[in-house]
């Protein structure tokens, strides 16, 4: 909280994240200023006299204007990233989280949850990806039972309160 995060992202940062998800925390300060910026990578930081800016994605494929239902400019819908001889993709959803944020902080922004969005897509970066990983701010068992297998072959969560064991 000192550092407006900043620490975060540096840390983020010298373990070379391939992408983060955009979760409610992230709006615990300016969005825009403090978790992601106009390129839809992590925040520049400072830390003292240490002085960063990584070009890690910030992902979340369904974070809208509220008043004209356009995507952010300042997330991804999803990563490539090259792991060997494999190229895998990370796509970025959430829940809507937006009761955990602080009102003024999210007013401008609303979460389409239409699953239906996300599946097509997963389907577009299936195409390019051999590997699809969905990064998902919500109950990683609740998406995946809803996702086609065939083309998503990971659920990554987060944002839960609840124990999971055995998915």
């Amino acid at each position: 909280n000192l550092t407006y995060g900043s620490a975060i992202r540096a840390a983020y940062d010298q373990m070379d994240y391939d992408a983060v998800g955009l979760g409610n925390h992230e709006f615990d300060w300016d969005v825009k200023k403090y978790a992601a910026d106009a390129d839809g990578t992590m925040a520049p930081y400072e830390i003292g006299s240490y002085k960063g800016d990584s070009d890690i994605p910030v992902l979340m494929s369904n974070l809208l204007y509220k008043n004209n239902g356009k995507r952010v400019e300042f997330t991804k819908d999803y990563a490539l990233v090259q792991k060997g001889d494999y190229t895998v993709g990370i796509v970025g959803w959430s829940d809507d989280y937006s009761a955990d944020i602080k009102a003024s902080q999210i007013a401008p922004y609303t979460i389409d949850t239409d699953m239906d969005k996300l599946k097509e897509i997963a389907k577009e970066v299936d195409a390019q990806a051999d590997v699809v990983v969905l990064l998902t701010h919500s109950d990683p068992k609740a998406v995946a039972e809803k996702m086609d297998p065939a083309v998503v072959d990971l659920v990554a969560g987060g944002h839960t309160h609840k124990k999971t064991n055995g998915t």
